[in-house]
């Protein structure tokens, strides 16, 4: 019975050790507003091609309004008022929604998509785990740099 108590409370230490480096990131939305993370991996190679290690996203827009450029390893915080937001990069047939609402975090993943002329710079919602895990060796710039 001692042994299976140990073992109890090591698992149970092990795991909210894990979940909690897995569900935090040192960034929090703004009072009244929701926080939208936007990254681009140092090792989107297996996704994006080789292409992908040569070509920086050169707008991502939030709602039409053109907030930064992207390139590889580096992320973007946009501090978004609550309501429906579209974001896109490159070509706004590609848009993904997002309701956004105050006191949220949200991630974005970007991505290239090889194409027959030229690379497809993609958006994708990814959840709040796979997002603060990949953010956590990124560098953040500010929007507009």
């Amino acid at each position: 019975m001692a042994i299976a108590a140990l073992f109890g409370a090591l698992f149970t230490s092990c795991a909210s050790q894990n979940q909690g480096d897995l569900t935090s990131i040192p960034y929090k939305p703004k009072p009244d507003k929701g926080l939208v993370v936007i990254y681009r991996e140092h090792t989107a190679l297996m996704r994006e091609g080789w292409v992908g290690r040569i070509v920086n996203f050169r707008h991502i827009f939030d709602n039409g309004q053109d907030f930064g450029k992207l390139s590889g390893g580096t992320f973007i915080l946009d501090d978004a008022a609550p309501g429906p937001h579209s974001f896109w990069a490159k070509d706004d047939d590609k848009k993904v929604p997002i309701n956004v609402q105050a006191g949220q975090t949200y991630f974005l993943r970007a991505d290239l998509r090889t194409g027959m002329w030229s690379p497809s710079e993609v958006l994708e919602i990814v959840d709040f785990r796979e997002g603060a895990e990949g953010i956590k060796d990124l560098e953040l710039v500010k929007p507009g740099e």
